[in-house]
C-alpha cells in the first residue's frame, strides 16, 4: 500500500507544477525516474527485512517487484531518447546520460532477477 501511495505522490507533484509545459521527453524522464526510485526503494524495504530476520517469503514479492520497476524505467529511458527534440524539454540530458541510465536500470533489474530466482524460485505464494 505505501507503494502506491508513494508513486502516486510523486507523479502528482510535478505533474501540477508544469502540467502544460511537459513535453514527451519531459515525461519519459519523469516516469524513468520514478520506476527507478521505487525499484531503489523497494530494495532499500528487502534488505530492511532481511536485517529483521524475515524469510523468502517476506520478500520475494518486493524483490519481484524492484525488479519490474527497473525494466519500466529502462523503457522509459529507451522511450526518452527517441522522444523528439523540443525547446520546452526540461534540462534534457545526452543520449550518451540516458543510455547510462538506462543499463543501470537494466543491470540492477538483471542482478535483482538472480537473486530473485536463486532464492525465491522455490518459494510458493501462500494460498
Amino acid at each position: 500500500m505505501f507503494r502506491y501511495a508513494l508513486a502516486f505522490t510523486l507523479l502528482l507533484s510535478p505533474a501540477a507544477a508544469f502540467a502544460d509545459d511537459k513535453t514527451p521527453y519531459d515525461t519519459a524522464i519523469e516516469y524513468a525516474e520514478l520506476y527507478d526510485q521505487l525499484g531503489d526503494t523497494l530494495l532499500t524495504g528487502v534488505s530492511a527485512l532481511l536485517d529483521t530476520g524475515s524469510d523468502a517469503a517476506e520478500v520475494c514479492p518486493q524483490l519481484d517487484s524492484a525488479v519490474i520497476d527497473w525494466n519500466k524505467a529502462a523503457g522509459f529511458y529507451d522511450q526518452a531518447m527517441a522522444a523528439p527534440k523540443d525547446a520546452n524539454d526540461m534540462a534534457r540530458s545526452s543520449d550518451m546520460v540516458l543510455i547510462d541510465a538506462r543499463d543501470f536500470a537494466l543491470k540492477k533489474a538483471s542482478e535483482g532477477r538472480r537473486i530473485h530466482d536463486a532464492n525465491c524460485a522455490p518459494v510458493k505464494a501462500p494460498d
